[in-house]
């Protein structure tokens, strides 16, 4: 499958989900919600949706010309056919969810570094350095001293897991 493709049947799919089934949604509104696809491609994919039967289209009469003349929802089978794309794709990303929340649990178990002393300074030694040139040098004191206290009391609250008063 070609990356063109893949990247319209996405599209398609996305299309999909944003329609409602129980209201319909105005040509128009879609075109705004899609305003960076060409009106014609959204037309096609809705047509290409309406023919697997996963649309309902209905037509209407405007007042004036150029009303939005076609409202479209989502049928029982395009809620079934979203149902199954929600399920595979949960069955597809499950591992990297898991494999994520895994990581992130024993992020938390320790700490950037062993020691929260030597994590501070080399935090304002960047700070330092990011700061040469646009501060002086006296104020580069006053703010390193400000940041050791906010980083020391960070460190206090998120290892002893005290949220500050």
């Amino acid at each position: 499958m070609s990356k063109k493709r893949l990247f319209g049947s996405l599209a398609t799919i996305e299309l999909l989900f944003y329609l409602s089934s129980e209201n319909f949604i105005t040509s128009g509104i879609i075109r705004t919600q899609f305003n960076t696809v060409p009106y014609q491609t959204i037309y096609k994919r809705l047509t290409t949706l309406k023919n697997q039967g996963y649309v309902e289209e209905m037509e209407k009469s405007g007042d004036y010309a150029g009303d939005d003349r076609r409202e479209y929802k989502v049928t029982e089978s395009g809620l079934q056919f979203r149902e199954e794309i929600t399920e595979n794709m949960v069955k597809l990303l499950q591992p990297a969810i898991d494999k994520m929340i895994q990581q992130k649990t024993k992020d938390l178990q320790t700490p950037i570094l062993e020691d929260k002393e030597e994590q501070i300074k080399n935090f304002i030694l960047e700070f330092s350095g990011e700061c040469e040139g646009i501060i002086n040098d006296e104020t580069s004191v006053e703010l390193q001293k400000i940041l050791k206290r906010l980083l020391t009391k960070i460190f206090y609250c998120f290892f002893l897991r005290i949220i500050p008063e």
